[in-house]
């Protein structure tokens, strides 16, 4: 779980540097964790 908790930060970090488009992409993935 710990690693987990790693790569999604990083993935957080890198998506922030990203555009509107992988934005909506990261909330849409996050959306389907939710669910």
């Amino acid at each position: 779980m710990i690693i987990k908790f790693i790569t999604f930060l990083y993935i957080h970090k890198y998506i922030l540097r990203k555009s509107t488009k992988a934005r909506k992409f990261y909330y849409q993935s996050r959306l389907n964790i939710i669910y």
